[in-house]
């Protein structure tokens, strides 16, 4: 198992990444590449959703990979 500790502008400026390359994406007419990025984006934009609901000093997230 491996985790890693990501606050809340950590993850902010992930998203804000992700929504640069998915209008790069688009604006080269590549739709596929550019769906990919924006799910990849709603799925960290969900997180960022559950850390406002935190006080300030606790919006941390704890991403853990979990193999079967």
């Amino acid at each position: 198992m491996t985790t890693i500790s990501l606050t809340y502008g950590q993850i902010s400026e992930i998203v804000g990444s992700l929504v640069d390359r998915e209008s790069k994406a688009v604006d080269n007419e590549d739709p596929q590449l550019a769906q990919y990025y924006r799910d990849i984006a709603i799925q960290f934009a969900t997180v960022l959703e559950k850390l406002e609901q935190l006080p300030g000093e606790q919006r941390e997230a704890n991403l853990v990979l979990a193999m079967n």
